[in-house]
Formats: structure tokens, C-alpha cells, sequence
């Protein structure tokens, strides 16, 4: 199991510009105020590190803004991929381990099915 460097959010849940976590392999303790973030940490990394068993098609509903099942930050403002023409609001999740870095949005994704990010 390789150990976590880094935690970014950006536009996901409580976190509404790009916020990153340095830990360099060490552990996280997250204390805090109600409503401070805590658990948004808590639903990035799992949502990233559960997404290793997804596909991509099944993790994109958290990241398409005002969906039923989306975990954007509500005053995301949003813009249209000039490649793809999807709407999107910046959001997404990405670690940095000792084995390389994961990230996962709504217009790219290296974790859905990766080996290395399933273990």
C-alpha cells in the first residue's frame, strides 16, 4: 500500500477553489468547526479511491453540475470543455502517492479501472 503526499480539491463539496493537504506519507488527524470541511475530505478520498472499481461512465454523476448525485461545490461557476462541449465547473479530486498521482473530474480520469489505484 503506498502512502499518501498529497490531497487536492478543488470544486468539490465544501471546497469551492483549489485547496491541497500536504501530508508526505505522515497521518491525518482533521479537527475543526461544524461545517469546516472535514468531511468533504473524507468524501473525495473515498469517492476517488472507490472510483478504482467504477467505470468512468458510473463516477461521472458526481462531477456533472446540478446533478441529483453531484458533490460540486453549489456556487461552482461552470464553463463549457471547448473540445468535448461539456458543461463543467473545474471541479475534481487528485492525490499524490509514492506510485504516482490519481485524479478524477467529468473530463478526465486515471483512477476508473487502474490496478495501481485499486491497491
Amino acid at each position: 500500500m503506498s502512502k499518501i503526499n498529497k490531497i487536492t480539491l478543488s470544486n468539490f463539496k465544501f471546497f469551492w477553489k483549489e485547496e491541497s493537504i500536504q501530508l508526505d506519507g505522515k497521518h491525518l488527524l482533521l479537527y475543526g468547526e461544524n461545517r469546516s470541511g472535514k468531511s468533504s475530505i473524507y468524501w473525495g478520498l473515498y469517492t476517488l479511491l472507490e472510483s478504482a472499481m467504477k467505470s468512468s461512465e458510473d463516477v461521472q454523476k458526481y462531477f456533472t453540475p446540478r446533478g441529483t448525485e453531484s458533490l460540486v461545490n453549489i456556487y461552482a461557476s461552470t464553463n463549457i470543455d471547448a473540445q468535448t462541449q461539456i458543461e463543467h465547473a473545474n471541479s475534481y479530486i487528485a492525490i499524490n502517492t509514492e506510485n504516482g498521482q490519481y485524479s478524477m473530474s467529468l473530463l478526465r480520469n486515471n483512477v476508473c479501472g487502474s490496478p495501481a489505484a485499486k491497491e
